[in-house]
């Protein structure tokens, strides 16, 4: 992740690991064990993260670290997540309600041994009500596919994973979307649910790609998907782009292609191990003619400044720093290579769009089959 020991990103990563309490003791806890207890019609049907299996528990539909309801890791911290994947079934399927509770075991770095105990009770809604479709994260849904894609991708050919992962997501759409046969303008689908599809093609199309980066790259970044929180692992699978415009007072997300038809913006692009900032051809220019030092001037520096700030800001709290990239070239440099990846691909035919035409094209077919 970084060139040189010597870097803010390495220091600033140890300082974080190793960050204290008021009290002097580290953020973290040890020997930590989760025990997974759920009502009669429902089974936990496994993990995946930062564990290992601890106990023995068969179950019919296994994912991750299977046949457990026990698992073990050596430390875990605030903000360490755990993907557990769940599955109703059994005689007491058609009960209203539900319960499950983990319960986590460590020991404290002062030594003495802490159990937490977390119980939430859910209802159960037909998988197409309303209830049901309001109530999805496509974010959280989102994630705990990819690590699952994560997951089988270190295990298996990587064409199996990406078979896999298509299967998914004709499923998916078969059943959360409607359309008209023989069709395709008539095809209908939630905004949230859209989301979750362009997600999963920033995976296929970027994560799951052998060799867009160096071996050692790709396991630390995979490695750290397994435990990061919904909202930085999906900006570690599909980066944020934000264009801030001289005569707008707020940024806007936008597209790549979006991105750069302004010639009078700065574009700020977050991958969570980089932040790319970067100005466009007028406002290089404007800052090459110096326009930015003269005094009737000093409101086109004062955004200058503004915009590297918010830039630098974005990574604060994060236990990987990442990377600030401000250089002309390597910036669009940066932010081509995140969106325009050539090795899944020519990038002409892999764009978003086309990746849902084709997604679209294949529930339909695979409906009629």
């Amino acid at each position: 992740m970084t060139d040189s020991f010597s870097m803010h990103v390495f220091k600033g990563f140890f300082q974080k690991l190793f960050e204290c309490n008021a009290d002097g003791s580290l953020r973290m806890g040890f020997d930590a064990e989760i025990v997974v207890y759920t009502s009669p019609e429902m089974e936990c049907c496994g993990a995946v993260g930062a564990v290992g299996a601890a106990g023995l528990h068969n179950s019919s539909n296994s994912k991750g670290k299977p046949g457990t309801a026990r698992w073990r890791t050596g430390a875990i911290g605030e903000t360490t997540t755990i993907s557990f994947y769940l599955d109703v079934s059994g005689p007491y399927i058609h009960r209203n309600r539900g319960f499950l509770q983990f319960q986590t075991r460590y020991v404290h770095p002062s030594g003495h041994v802490s159990l937490r105990v977390t119980t939430v009770a859910h209802a159960y809604a037909d998988l197409v009500s309303q209830e049901t479709l309001n109530g999805i994260a496509y974010q959280a849904a989102a994630v705990l596919v990819a690590r699952q894609a994560i997951e089988k991708a270190d295990a298996e050919d990587p064409d199996t994973t990406h078979k896999w992962l298509d299967h998914i997501i004709i499923c998916f759409t078969s059943k959360f979307s409607t359309w008209e046969d023989g069709q395709e303008s008539s095809f209908q689908i939630r905004q949230s649910f859209a989301y979750f599809l362009q997600i999963l093609y920033y995976l296929k199309r970027c994560v799951l790609t052998r060799g867009a980066n160096s071996l050692d790259d790709d396991a630390f970044r995979r490695s750290l998907m397994l435990q990061a929180s919904t909202c930085h692992t999906c900006q570690m699978i599909q980066p944020t782009l934000l264009q801030y415009s001289y005569l707008e007072s707020s940024p806007k997300p936008v597209t790549f292609a979006e991105a750069l038809q302004g010639g009078d913006t700065i574009l700020v692009m977050d991958s969570y191990f980089q932040i790319v900032y970067w100005r466009a051809e007028k406002v290089t220019a404007w800052c090459d003619a110096g326009y930015h030092k003269q005094e009737e001037y000093t409101s086109f520096n004062e955004w200058l400044i503004q915009t590297r700030e918010q830039a630098a800001e974005f990574g604060t709290g994060r236990l990987i720093p990442p990377r600030l990239v401000c250089g002309h070239n390597a910036g669009i440099r940066s932010i081509r290579r995140a969106y325009l990846s050539t090795n899944y691909g020519p990038p002409e035919e892999e764009t978003l769009n086309s990746f849902m035409e084709h997604v679209v094209r294949s529930t339909m077919t695979r409906s009629t089959a």
